[in-house]
Parts: C-alpha cells; structure tokens; sequence
C-alpha cells in the first residue's frame, strides 16, 4: 500500500515535466476554428471564430454561409478539425478571403460527418412512396446477392 502512494506521488510529481506525446484533444477553441452550429437560427450552418470572449462564448461568423458576426455559446457549437488563418477580430471582407482562399467548406462537406448530415436531411425530406422505393430496391439487390451467393457454394461443392 505504502508503494502504491510513492508511486503516485512520484507520478502526480513529473507530471508536468513528463511530455504529452498522445494528448486526447486535438481541436481546440482558438481563432479561425471553424465550428458547426448546433443550435440557435443559424443551425447546420459553418462559422468561424473570430475572437474568444470568454470560457463559455466566441465572437463568430460565417461570411460565405449567411451567418453575420454574432456571439455563439460553445454548448451551441461543435469544433471542427479545420483552421483558417486569420487574424483576431478581422474584418469581413478578410475573412471572407481567407475562407474562400483554404476551401475550407469544400473540405467539410467531403468529411464522413457533412455526408452523414446530407443523409439525414435527406432522410427526413424523403416521402412515404420514396422510402417504399428504397425498400423495394434493397430487397432487389438482396435477392440477387443471395442467388450469387448460392450459386457461389454449388459451383465450389461440384468442383470438390
């Protein structure tokens, strides 16, 4: 037991000396994080932060989604993994050229995440006959996955 508390000690102790080679978090909120809203009017939208106003809320905007410069509470929002270069507090039209200039929007929307999102929009904006379309198609290819499979296992038994 008296081992077990040095050993603790000891570690509690270099703790800070010790480098971070595998740190959990790799997005943090800085200037130029572009964040998804969550919440609020402008949901679903791609902001960038502009300046940091406290632990709890970011000056924000989204110059090529239609998000004007508005405060955004970080519960409101998630971190993306991209970062635009800019300057704290910049103007609009600076902002607006250095997002147009990292094509940081074009490489959001071909992550797994905004796919998912495109789905789901698309999911929800689909008709009853549209998801009886989808079914009947699915029960098509699974059909004729079915038959190669069968057939796969006859040919493999005739050729033993």
């Amino acid at each position: 037991q008296r081992n077990r508390g040095l050993l603790f000690l000891a570690s509690f102790l270099l703790l800070p000396v010790m480098p971070r080679l595998n740190t959990p978090f790799r997005t943090f909120v800085e200037i130029g994080r572009v964040v998804y809203v969550t919440r609020g009017a402008y949901r679903g939208k791609l902001v960038v932060i502009i300046d940091v106003l406290d632990q709890n809320r970011a000056l924000v905007e989204g110059p090529t989604t239609g998000v004007p410069r508005t405060l955004l509470n970080f519960k409101s929002g998630l971190l993306t993994k991209f970062v635009v270069k800019v300057a704290r507090g910049a103007s609009s039209e600076d902002l607006k050229q250095a997002v147009v200039d990292s094509g940081v929007i074009a490489k959001f929307a071909e992550t797994k995440w905004a796919k998912n999102i495109a789905a789901r929009k698309a999911l929800n904006a689909s008709t009853d006959f549209d998801r009886f379309r989808a079914h009947l198609a699915k029960a098509k290819r699974d059909a004729l996955v079915k038959s190669a499979f069968i057939q796969f296992f006859k040919n493999e038994k005739a050729s033993q």
